[in-house]
């Protein structure tokens, strides 16, 4: 996450500070989707280490979460 340990819910998993600014999130959750969910919710950039099979689930919550053009 680029984010401090910090500002990362307990809740959610185990944040491992990487340095002031950054943290690794350790999570789990029982669907990819719930995964994804959590993750886009926290309004924090992150960089994904893992597992690749979140990848499109990520991208289906960025797609709900732009606005669409009327």
């Amino acid at each position: 996450m680029h984010a401090p340990a910090e500002a990362v819910p307990p809740a959610l998993g185990t944040a491992e500070p990487v340095d002031a600014a950054s943290c690794r999130l350790h999570t789990a959750a029982d669907t990819p989707e719930y995964l994804a969910y959590r993750i886009a919710v926290l309004g924090f950039e992150f960089t994904l280490l893992g597992p690749p099979e979140l990848v499109p689930h990520l991208r289906a919550v960025e797609g709900h979460a732009k606005p669409q053009g009327r």
